[in-house]
């Protein structure tokens, strides 16, 4: 029997632990007991468990750790499936609330009600605005009737309730958009839709987070953590996220083989379950790879070795982020909760979040490339070109994706100077001023020895 719990407004969702397993009965021989670990498990508003949409973000997780498991990536934290479990959330708020949680109770006109919901829904954070754009609102609107379908598939005796018909509850049709892939090509991508989901008519704005920010960013890291061995790890966190605009899960996954390799080639591999693509080589300079290197030869192979010695792990796991507590792999939440603490102790009243790094190297890459331009200027073919190259940078699988942050690279432009070498010489420098930053604050709170920091000079 399954309890009911006080859910909190805010979120309907909460997680398996890493031990959960679950009772699998498709096996002939008897019942089996499989693995669940990280799977969200839905609520409705007043506690009870809504399992219809918990079996459905299972077997999307399902599905996401197959494809993380093939492209080697360990144990993913179910960021996919986090997503999945928050987009659908509201709709199960909406269905408690207006249809007593019976989802064949719904109508078109009662998609209609939810639509509007959304979008007179106030920030309560900034009244004076709406809490979600209209892109926000597709998104969300076309997760629910992607989480129909299925419903209607795996659970209902009939095919009334949604499809493309006249007859059915909820009429959809498929739209198309032309998509251009890096290599140039143009295909066609088939997307479900409602006419009630609004248009996107609401410009996307891009938030990249600014140079001081990032300073201050580790300014607190440095004041607030005392412990040394989490400061130093946290430290090449932060170095990453800033020189290769990794997603999150990207930087988790890094080895430290994969720096051992940087060292000499000055490019870092990416791999990601996002997309397809296995992954990708960002140039990253020496004066970022360097500290990280001399982190793993000295704070973390220490760690490793009391905790082999301690029995908590056999052998070193490679993974490059470690718990020192117990040797596993961070997950990329940790990311997200250590930029968001620092936000916090360095008193940042904007916008501030671990995907802000990834805006800011996409801008400097995208206004690099747009030197010899002025902004009423740009042919088309230009931009394309330009934005093919960076997609193959950032991972994006669609190039016109990245069209928002040609608005926001042509306000760089006039810090930074033409050709591609200033992206050679722009990121040695930012390099090397990131680790002058942190021996200048370890000298002002005395953390560093003379030897130390000769130490750190010559190497």
């Amino acid at each position: 029997m399954v309890k009911k719990l006080k859910m909190n407004n805010r979120q309907l969702w909460k997680k398996t632990s890493n031990e959960c397993q679950l009772v699998d009965f498709s096996n002939e021989n008897g019942s089996t007991l499989v693995n669940a670990p990280n799977i969200p498990v839905m609520f409705w508003p007043d506690g009870s468990v809504c399992w219809p949409i918990t079996i459905w973000l299972m077997e999307r997780g399902k599905s996401y750790l197959a494809r993380s498991n093939s492209k080697g990536i360990r144990n993913s934290n179910g960021g996919s499936s986090n997503t999945h479990a928050s987009l659908i959330s509201h709709f199960v708020r909406f269905v408690h609330n207006y249809h007593s949680k019976d989802f064949t109770s719904l109508y078109d006109d009662d998609l209609k009600r939810w639509a509007k919901n959304l979008k007179e829904e106030i920030d309560t954070k900034r009244p004076n605005s709406k809490k979600r754009k209209n892109t926000q609102i597709g998104t969300i609107m076309r997760s629910a009737l992607t989480f129909l379908f299925w419903y209607q598939r795996h659970m209902l005796y009939h095919n009334k309730l949604i499809g493309e018909d006249i007859g059915n509850q909820i009429t959809i049709s498929y739209n198309t958009i032309k998509t251009k892939s890096k290599t140039g090509k143009t295909s066609r991508q088939k997307y479900i839709h409602h006419r009630h989901i609004p248009d996107n008519n609401t410009p996307k704005k891009i938030f990249a987070i600014g140079h001081e920010n990032i300073t201050k960013l580790y300014d607190a890291l440095r004041e607030t953590t005392l412990n040394i061995q989490v400061r130093k790890r946290n430290e090449c966190i932060l170095k990453l996220l800033e020189a290769t605009g990794g997603r999150r899960v990207e930087v988790a996954e890094l080895t430290i083989d994969d720096i051992e390799l940087a060292l000499t080639t000055e490019r870092l591999m990416l791999r990601t379950a996002k997309s397809n693509n296995n992954e990708r080589e960002v140039p990253v300079a020496k004066q970022w790879i360097e500290p990280i290197a001399r982190y793993i030869n000295t704070f973390r192979k220490k760690k490793v070795k009391e905790l082999i010695k301690n029995g908590k792990i056999s052998a070193d796991p490679r993974s490059l982020f470690i718990n020192l507590n117990n040797g596993s792999k961070l997950y990329e939440t940790y990311i997200s909760k250590l930029v968001s603490d620092l936000r916090r102790a360095a008193n940042i009243n904007e916008k501030t979040c671990a995907h802000m790094f990834r805006h800011r190297f996409i801008t400097i890459q995208v206004a690099t490339r747009l030197k010899d331009f002025r902004k009423g200027d740009l042919p088309i073919d230009v931009a394309n070109s330009i934005l093919t190259k960076v997609a193959s940078l950032s991972g994006h699988s669609n190039p016109e994706s990245l069209r928002p942050y040609i608005d926001l690279a042509f306000a760089e432009l006039d810090a930074w100077g033409t050709a591609d070498k200033v992206l050679e010489m722009r990121s040695k420098l930012e390099g090397a001023y990131r680790e002058i930053q942190i021996i200048k604050g370890e000298l002002e709170i005395d953390k560093l020895s003379k030897q130390q920091l000769f130490y750190k000079m010559t190497l």
